[in-house]
């Protein structure tokens, strides 16, 4: 008899940028889950680049860059492409937040040198400040919604830190009215956020249109930042990935289906 697949008869919406989805539902898909794409937002390069151009200009002068995000990666590895500096990144120390970060570097052929035990920023800075050297300079490589608590964190300790905006995270227009049709469908059952900028775009979508919520409708965070951020809203009830990756959060999913079966 053939076995059902973990999220067999479930349906999940993607919020992520449209960049990055396709992995998430894939991942959704291989679990016998439909996957219905809404991407809320939408990355694009910052429309001022004379601060990427300076760093990297003096990119020869750091000693540790640290990438919060795997856009962050494409974003600024294009730009030291274009300049010609990619065998100077081979020379330093390069901290990552995730794994999934991790692996878009490896993807240029880069190693990270330092990866935190949890994917936020707070792991990173608790892990940078036991490997920096007091006399490292250090550049942050961020996008233009990334907290601050690295940059704030370093300097506090008294480390030479400079930051650079590479990416700016902007609303995706053409989303709200398949978010719209999506919930008035009543359809879902599940709905995934990635970052606290896709609740933010989900709550301004749904009060200015004041859309009700389907009471069988589960939110799901890839970690406590993004549920931090959905808890503000009263979004429940809300999952919180143990594992703060796409693939903690299906294994939520699936826990939470089974616990919906058994009672």
């Amino acid at each position: 008899m053939k076995t059902e697949l973990p999220l067999a008869g479930v349906t999940i919406g993607v919020t992520r940028a449209k960049e990055q989805s396709r992995s998430f539902i894939n991942k959704i898909e291989s679990q016998g889950g439909v996957a219905v794409a809404v991407p809320l937002l939408e990355f694009q390069p910052p429309q001022d680049k004379h601060q990427v151009m300076t760093c990297l200009s003096k990119l020869h002068t750091y000693d540790w860059l640290i990438i919060t995000s795997a856009n962050g990666v494409h974003f600024f590895l294009k730009e030291v492409q274009n300049m010609d500096k990619l065998s100077i990144l081979k020379t330093k120390n390069i901290a990552v937040v995730g794994s999934k970060t991790e692996e878009v570097l490896q993807s240029y052929g880069l190693q990270a040198a330092l990866l935190p035990e949890k994917f936020v920023a707070e792991s990173l800075l608790e892990t940078l400040q036991i490997n920096l050297k007091e006399d490292n300079r250090v550049l942050i490589v961020k996008g233009n919604l990334a907290r601050d608590v690295i940059y704030d964190g370093l300097q506090k300790a008294g480390f030479t830190v400079d930051e650079v905006t590479v990416y700016e995270t902007v609303e995706n227009k053409d989303a709200e009215e398949d978010l719209l049709h999506m919930l008035s469908s009543q359809s879902l059952n599940y709905l995934t956020f990635t970052s606290p900028s896709t609740v933010q775009n989900f709550i301004k979508i749904i009060k200015k249109h004041t859309i009700s919520i389907n009471d069988n409708l589960t939110f799901v965070c890839i970690g406590p930042i993004t549920a931090q951020e959905a808890q503000k809203s009263m979004l429940q009830p809300l999952l919180v990935a143990e594992e703060y990756t796409t693939e903690g959060m299906i294994e939520e999913m699936i826990k939470h289906k089974g616990r919906q079966n058994n009672v």
